[in-house]
């Protein structure tokens, strides 16, 4: 008899994507211990950085202030890491049996129960393993990269232990992070202070409007010129064409952001958790009418100036967005 776990009451994170994908897994277990995800969704912010990578001429920067083991620290959790696989079952379940989940990287080339990616493409990839039962680990995986639909799975031992492996032979040397597998555990006799650390955090965030020169808010004219570009290309349609894959992973990337910015504004300003929603929603509504530019040549047109004007009111709302943040910053300094 081999045995069964699961740990309870732990739900995947599936509101939005920050980052990757390890931070889906990160804050379904920092939620799990009834603490804040606050505190890491603004110490890391996204700066728009020039790039002659890509066609748009842009790149996410994400930038934190403090690392993140020490913001873990911080909030009364700490990481119990693995560098190897020598004895990767048995150090799960000794772990699952102490109620505390474990994070796999892992190769979703290897990972069978990933139809997309299994023996077709190499992905680097964290899986949140949060039982066993038999001779088969419990984890939360989606069906593709873009999708936020995580749901239970079963992986057998065998074939997670071989997919950490392929992370570990082909990703684990040039990542920050310095292990195949790991642990966040709650320390004992820590008490929250949810409440003191989330407010400490926004006047971080706030502050950050104000240090910043408008002309260099986190690279926004950068973001202007990538915007500008994305006019451009939508009314071409053979260009458009070409690249619909491209532009269409670069709002997927903006809705990301503005969805984990909506987060962050609606535990303490209404208003500008409004504006970051309807930024949302025009690129959202930008992208559906790409995709409808390519699919429905005949009315191109049409769906070319109203994405176009989908972009423009995002961008609009995004001026007016900074604007409120910075009026919430000077009347939080005044009070």
């Amino acid at each position: 008899m081999m045995g069964k776990k699961i740990i309870e009451n732990l739900e995947p994170f599936k509101e939005f994507f920050f980052q990757d994908c390890i931070y889906n897994a990160v804050f379904s277990v920092i939620n799990h211990y009834n603490k804040s995800i606050l505190p890491i969704l603004i110490n890391t912010y996204v700066h728009y950085t020039y790039s002659e990578n890509n066609t748009l001429n842009i790149s996410f920067d994400y930038r934190s202030d403090e690392k993140f083991e020490k913001l873990l620290n911080k909030l009364g959790m700490r990481i119990e890491g693995f560098s190897t696989t020598d004895s990767f079952a048995s150090d799960i379940k000794e772990a699952i049996d102490r109620e505390v989940p474990v994070i796999v990287n892992v190769d979703c080339f290897y990972e069978s129960i990933r139809k997309d990616t299994y023996h077709r493409e190499h992905l680097d990839h964290s899986l949140l393993v949060y039982g066993y039962e038999g001779g088969d680990f419990w984890i939360y995986e989606h069906s593709n990269r873009n999708a936020l639909n995580y749901k239970p799975a079963k992986i057998s031992q065998g074939d997670l232990l071989t997919a950490c492996n392929g992370y570990v032979d082909r990703y684990m040397k040039e990542s920050d992070q310095p292990y195949a597998f790991y642990c966040i555990c709650e320390d004992s006799g820590w008490k929250s202070a949810n409440q003191t650390f989330n407010a400490e955090y926004i006047k971080k965030y706030v502050g950050r409007f104000m240090c910043e020169a408008e002309e260099s808010l986190f690279g926004m004219k950068n973001y202007y010129h990538a915007i500008s570009e994305l006019g451009k290309i939508l009314r071409d349609y053979d260009k458009l064409s070409l690249l619909s894959s491209e532009l269409i992973k670069f709002i997927n990337n903006v809705i990301h952001i503005k969805k984990a910015q909506q987060y962050i504004l609606k535990h303490f300003a209404k208003e500008p958790e409004k504006a970051a929603a309807e930024i949302s929603s025009s690129w959202t509504y930008a992208r559906l009418l790409l995709s409808r530019c390519i699919e429905e040549a005949d009315n191109f047109e049409k769906n070319s100036e109203a994405a176009i004007d989908a972009v423009k009111k995002a961008w609009d709302r995004e001026l007016e967005l900074n604007d409120l943040i910075k009026k919430y910053a000077e009347d939080l300094i005044k009070a």
